[in-house]
Order: structure tokens, then C-alpha cells, then sequence
């Protein structure tokens, strides 16, 4: 695409470049039929648009590939994303595009705030999904209200009354009460924190109460009995992944969460003046880091993997929550695993095999 034999001068921009020409070229409509053209009779038979969708996101999943590859050599600095964007983009958008500037205003400037503070992104980030859909309902619901300060309790009441009655296109069913709480408990924190605040745009009263919170379900933890219990880590012993299996042992032994053992560093381990193993838990939910003494079977099977992925010598990432750039040790093919692909998958497959009980007992 661009003339120059030079593989060592490709840059993001042409990246870049790149995944827009593939974008245009599968929106164009003969796209699909000339994909037609390329695949099996089974393929054909499907809608050429649903042909040309496929097409593109098979050349993007490629194209990512090479921008992980190009990454990790160093011959690109910036970190690979899917779909060759950034995952902050959402920044720039934080209403609907068609919301009238009296109503979208205060909503950006509250959510705004919340990025100042110390929330996290991925919070902020449901808050505003929770706001557009609340935005576009209002907007086909009472098309009349153009600003803030017009809304009523009425209106509210009129949403969760939605909420209460909208039926799932994917599913099918009704939404579940923690889908309405996370639509609801935005707009209970707006409404409640800019009557405090005194701002002149809002309706300067809470419109939301907690009683109007749907009531939730409580989870009640239960132990894995010991009979159990030994059956499945034979089968987590068993298993020939080594990161799932370290993965469930460090589950296990060291008490941390999911998402704080895919974030584990290649200096996560060490040992107490005796010899015993220490795992150091990055930060996360809790905003502490923790050390704790760790079973030395799950930190053989730890070990090995920062073994091996000192070898494989994958770039730095940057670190959200440390705000620098950290080596991974659950890394595969220069990219960080997903939290499930380390401990959900695995569960299941002891649990498949003849005269295993042991799924009811593992937590989801």
C-alpha cells in the first residue's frame, strides 16, 4: 500500500491508514459480492453485506496481529488496541451526538469530574453507557425536553418504568434487576451530588431515591467441601496449560482476584527471610498492594511461567492502575491474556469429566 519495500519503515499511521481502506473498501457494496467470489458454496449462500463484515474483520484481526508483532521488536512504540483505536476514545463522546446542549452539558461536566477523580476509567466509562441510554430514551419518550432543569420525577419514574417492562433483544426476557440498578445508580449520584453542589443547569433537587433502587440479590459464599475439593485440583494438576493451571493454584493459595493475577509482574515473587515464598498483588479494586505468603505449589508453577516469559522478553505494557509501563507475566504471543482465559475456561473441564460434581461448587 504504500511503494515501500522497507519493512522496517511501517509506522502506526500506515497502520492506521491501512484499517480505514479495509473499512472503506467492505462498505462499498460490490464488496460483498466479489467476497462471494472467494469462499465455499456453503459461505455464499449467505447475505453479501454479512460476507463483507466477516472479510473486515478477519483483515483487521490480521492487521492486529502485525501491530502486536511490530510492538514487541520496538520498530512501533504505541501499544496495540483491537481495531487499531484506543480504548479512550469514549472520552470524546460522553452523550449522543444528537442530545440538545442544555441536557448533554451537565451530564459531560459531571462525568468529566469523575474522570479527575480517583474512580476508575471502566466505572466512568458504565456511568456514561448508563446516561446514553437514559439520553436516547428520553429523547423518543419526551421529545419536548430540551433542557436539564425541565425534568420531573414523572420523567424518571417514566424510565424505570421502561426498565422495568423492556424486554432484551438478545435474551429475550426482561432486564435483570442488576441492569436496571447499573442504568438507575448513575443517575441517583448525578441528581443527588449537583443538588449539593448548587448547580443552575439541573433540576436542583433529587429526582432518585434509594428505596427506587431495585433490590438485588445477595450471594451467599460457600466452601468447596474437602472431598471435592481434592478431585479438582487432581484435575487443575492435570490440566496442560501451564498458565491455566498456575493460574487456579495461585486462585487457590493466594486469595487474590482474578483480574489481580492477570496483572501479576515478572517481580511479583519473592521470599521471607526464611525461605518461604511471598506474592506481592499488584494494586487494584482495593487501591493497596498485598503481600502474602503463597503455597510453594502454586509458586513452582508461578515460576515457571515468569521463566517463561522472560524468555520470550514481551515489550512493557502500561499499567492503568500503576501508571507505568510493567511486564506481564501472563503474556501469550506478545499480547496479555484476558482474565478468562486464565481461570474461567479450565473450570469447566474438570467438571465434565464422569463422576465430577465439582461445578456447582466453583464460583462462576
Amino acid at each position: 500500500m504504500r511503494g515501500d519495500p522497507d519493512l522496517r519503515a511501517i509506522r502506526l499511521g500506515d497502520l492506521t491508514a491501512l484499517a480505514e481502506e479495509i473499512k472503506r473498501y467492505c462498505a462499498r457494496p460490490e464488496a460483498g459480492f466479489v467476497r462471494a467470489r472467494h469462499v465455499s458454496n456453503a459461505r455464499r449462500r449467505m447475505p453479501m453485506e454479512q460476507l463483507a463484515g466477516i472479510y473486515q474483520k478477519a483483515c483487521l484481526t490480521r492487521l492486529h496481529g502485525v501491530h502486536v508483532l511490530l510492538f514487541n521488536i520496538g520498530q512501533v512504540p504505541e501499544p496495540p488496541f483491537h481495531g487499531l483505536k484506543t480504548a479512550e476514545l469514549w472520552r470524546t463522546e460522553l452523550t449522543p451526538p444528537e442530545t440538545p446542549p442544555a441536557l448533554a452539558a451537565p451530564v459531560s461536566r459531571w462525568l468529566s469530574g469523575r474522570l479527575q477523580t480517583s474512580d476508575r476509567a471502566e466505572s466512568v466509562r458504565h456511568s456514561r453507557d448508563a446516561f446514553r441510554y437514559f439520553l436516547r430514551w428520553l429523547a423518543q419518550a419526551h421529545p419536548d425536553i430540551d433542557a436539564m432543569t425541565q425534568l420531573e420525577r414523572r420523567h424518571v419514574e417514566g424510565f424505570m418504568t421502561h426498565l422495568h417492562e423492556h424486554i432484551n433483544a438478545r435474551t429475550g426476557r426482561p432486564l435483570t434487576a442488576w441492569s436496571r440498578y447499573t442504568y438507575l445508580s448513575p443517575q441517583l449520584q448525578f441528581f443527588r451530588e449537583t443538588s449539593q453542589w448548587g448547580w443552575s443547569d439541573v433540576p436542583g433537587r433529587p429526582l432518585l431515591g434509594r428505596s427506587d433502587m431495585p433490590k438485588l440479590p445477595s450471594a451467599l459464599p460457600r466452601f468447596i467441601p474437602r472431598a471435592e475439593l481434592g478431585r479438582l485440583m487432581e484435575a487443575v494438576e492435570e490440566l496442560e496449560d501451564p498458565h491455566q493451571r498456575a493460574a487456579l493454584l495461585l486462585l487457590r493459595w493466594s486469595g487474590a482476584r482474578r483480574g489481580e493475577i492477570a496483572r501479576l509482574t515478572l517481580d511479583c515473587l519473592d521470599a521471607y527471610p526464611d525461605g518461604f515464598p511471598r506474592l506481592r498483588i499488584p494494586v487494584g479494586k482495593t487501591y493497596t498492594e498485598r503481600m502474602v505468603p503463597l503455597h510453594p505449589q502454586a509458586a513452582d508453577a508461578l515460576r515457571e511461567l515468569i521463566d517463561s516469559a522472560k524468555a520470550a522478553n514481551a515489550a512493557a505494557r502500561h499499567d492503568a492502575w500503576a501508571q507505568r509501563p510493567v511486564r506481564y507475566v501472563f503474556m501469550w504471543r506478545g499480547k496479555p491474556m484476558a482474565v478468562t482465559s486464565s481461570t474461567r475456561t479450565p473450570w469447566r473441564s474438570p467438571a465434565a469429566r464422569p463422576g465430577s460434581s465439582t461445578a456447582t461448587a466453583i464460583p462462576p
